[in-house]
């Protein structure tokens, strides 16, 4: 998103609902090395997953929490991005 603020206030929300269902999994959200490309502003939130866990409900509750956030009339057009294996 172009805002800034808006882009942090999406990020600590969905941060927030992801660490109700993930615990202490979850990381940040943090300003990545590159916070804007051309116009649009970045948040990174990394959650860190034990070998063995049940990887389609980690998908399901993933889609349903980014579904809330890019839902929301608050945040328009903010779009959650997520990178399986990002290093």
């Amino acid at each position: 998103h172009r805002d800034e603020g808006r882009v942090s206030t999406a990020a600590y929300e969905l941060g927030g609902r992801l660490r109700q269902v993930f615990g202490n999994r979850v990381l940040g959200p943090d300003k990545p090395a590159v916070a804007k490309v051309k116009t649009l502003n970045i948040r990174k939130i990394v959650l860190k997953l034990e070998r063995g866990i049940d990887m389609k409900r980690v998908r399901q509750c993933l889609r349903a929490e980014t579904a809330r956030v890019e839902a929301d009339a608050r945040y328009g057009a903010i779009r959650v991005y997520c990178d399986v294996d990002p290093l």
